[in-house]
C-alpha cells in the first residue's frame, strides 16, 4: 500500500523500493513483516506503507504504532514546557519537587540527557510481578531507585530517569502524568495518538518481542494491559505523521515546523545541543534491545546527547546514515521505530517496522533507509512551491502565542504557586 500525493511519486517510489528490501518473515535474521516509512521536507509529508503487522493486518498511514522509547520525545516536551513556565528548574535537583526520591540530588538536566547515573530499567523482579505492574505502583519503585553511579559521568540511557521526570511533572502540576501530557503536549498539538488507553483495531502488532511476558496478557506493545499502562518512557502509540510532529517540535531554526509553538525556539535549540560534554557512553548492557547479545553494551566515545533527544555526532555504528549531519537528532524505540531530523538537510524521517529491534534489523537497515529518505527529501525540496502548505493536522492561525502553545487547555502552575498537597 502506498500513501503519498501523486506529486511525490518519484520520492515515494524510491522509498517503496528501499522499503521492500527490508521486508521478510520474522524467522529471517533481519527482515520485518511490514514497515511504514515517512519523510517530511518543504512542508510536505510522504508516507509509504508496506507489508503487514504481526497479526497479519495491512500496514497503513492511519494506524498507531507503539513507540516504546520514542515516547520520550513527548515526555521531554512536557518537561521542557514546565521548565519554560518556571514550574521546574533545569539545573535544580529533582529533589526540589521530589524530596522523597532516592535520586533527589540529580538535576533535571542530567535526567533529560541520561547523565543522572540511574539504571536503564526497573529490576526484572518488579516488572515480572503482576501485582505491581501499573504506573502508580511502579512510580513508587521509581522513587526508591538510587543512582548506580555518580551523576555527570558517562551517558547511561535510563528509563528510570524519565519516570522521575514524569513524577516531577505530576507534583508541580497536580495532575496525573497522563493528564499533564495530554493538556500540555498531545492535545494542543492535535496529535493522533493514544496514551494509557486502548485502540486494538488501530494499533500495529509487533513481532519478535523477546520478553518473558511475550504472548501473555501483559505482552509488551501488543496487549491491552501494556497499552493502558501509560509508562512515561515507553507508553505512547502514534501514527507516523504524529511521530514526525513530535520530532518537529524540537526544530528551532531551519524552517517552519508542524510542532511549532509547543516549546520556544530557544528551548528547542538548547534541547538539540550536545549536553554530553564529550563523555562516552550509550546504552548499558543487560538487554538485547539494539540487536547485540544481552549483556553487551552499545557505547560510543564521545556519546553526543541533547535534552531528551539523541544527537548523531560521529557515532559508529548507528541506525542513521553517515551522510546525516552530526547535528541531526532524534530517538529510537525498541518496538522497531526511529524518528530523526537533519537540520542541515531540512528533512525529517521516520521508520516504523513491525518487529522489535532485538534482532538488530534497525541497525542493519536504518542507514540505507535514512539515505533514501534524505534523497527523497532533497527531491521534495527541489519540487516544492515557493510557499508550501503544511501537511500536518495543525493549522496556522492568528491566535496569540500563549493560545497557540495550548495554554488555554490549562497552564501548569508556577514553581512558587504549587497546589496544596503536591
Amino acid at each position: 500500500m502506498l500513501s503519498a500525493p501523486a506529486a511525490g511519486a518519484a520520492s515515494a517510489d524510491e522509498l517503496d523500493a528501499v522499503g521492500r528490501r527490508v521486508l521478510g518473515p520474522p524467522t529471517s535474521p533481519f527482515g520485518v513483516p511490514g514497515v511504514l516509512l515517512a519523510v517530511r521536507a518543504a512542508g510536505q509529508t510522504r508516507v509509504v506503507a508496506l507489508g503487514h503487522d504481526g497479526a497479519g493486518r495491512e500496514m497503513a498511514r492511519d494506524r498507531l504504532f507503539p513507540l516504546a522509547s520514542a515516547t520520550k520525545l513527548a515526555t521531554g516536551l512536557l518537561v521542557l514546557r514546565l521548565i519554560e513556565d518556571g514550574a521546574l528548574a533545569l539545573d535544580g535537583p529533582v529533589g526540589d519537587v521530589l524530596p522523597d526520591a532516592a535520586a533527589a540530588a540529580v538535576t533535571v538536566r542530567a535526567l533529560l540527557c541520561h547523565r543522572g547515573g540511574l539504571p536503564l530499567d526497573l529490576p526484572p523482579d518488579v516488572v515480572d510481578d503482576a501485582q505491581v505492574l501499573d504506573w502508580r505502583r511502579l512510580a513508587g519503585v521509581v522513587l526508591r531507585t538510587p543512582p548506580r553511579q555518580a551523576p555527570w559521568g558517562e551517558v547511561s540511557y535510563s528509563n528510570v530517569g524519565y519516570g522521575l521526570l514524569a513524577l516531577a511533572a505530576e507534583r508541580v502540576t497536580g495532575w496525573t502524568f497522563r493528564d499533564a501530557l495530554h493538556r500540555l503536549v498531545l492535545d494542543p498539538m492535535g496529535l493522533d495518538t493514544i496514551f494509557a488507553a486502548d485502540a486494538p483495531e488501530r494499533t500495529i502488532a509487533i513481532t519478535d518481542v523477546r520478553s518473558p511476558l511475550a504472548g501473555t496478557d501483559r505482552d509488551p506493545y501488543n496487549s491491552a494491559h501494556w497499552r493502558c499502562l501509560g509508562l512515561p518512557w515507553a507508553g505512547l502509540a502514534a501514527t507516523p505523521d504524529a511521530l514526525l510532529d513530535l520530532l518537529d517540535a524540537y526544530r528551532s531554526a531551519d524552517g517552519p515546523t508542524d510542532g511549532a509553538g509547543v516549546i520556544r525556539p530557544e528551548t528547542a535549540a538548547l534541547a538539540t545541543t550536545d549536553h554530553a560534554e564529550s563523555a562516552a557512553g550509550g546504552f548499558p548492557g543487560g538487554e538485547a534491545l539494539l540487536g547485540f547479545h544481552p549483556g553487551r553494551p552499545m557505547r560510543w566515545a564521545p556519546c553526543a546527547w541533547g535534552l531528551s533527544v539523541e544527537l548523531r555526532g560521529d557515532k559508529r555504528p548507528h541506525w542513521t546514515p553517515a551522510a546525516a549531519s552530526p547535528r541531526s537528532f532524534g530517538q529510537i524505540g525498541s518496538s522497531g521505530c526511529l524518528a530523526w531530523h537533519d537540520p542541515e538537510a531540512g528533512a525529517s524521517w521516520a521508520v516504523l517496522g513491525a518487529r522489535s529491534t532485538e534482532s538488530g534489523w534497525l541497525l542493519r537497515h536504518g542507514p540505507a533507509l535514512g539515505t533514501a529518505a534524505l534523497a527523497a527529501a532533497a527531491r521534495m525540496t527541489r519540487g516544492a512551491p515557493p510557499h508550501p502548505s503544511s501537511s500536518s493536522s495543525l493549522t496556522a492561525d492568528d491566535r496569540p502565542p500563549d493560545e497557540r502553545r495550548g495554554l488555554d487547555a490549562g497552564r501548569a502552575p508556577r514553581a512558587g504557586d504549587r497546589r496544596a498537597g503536591v
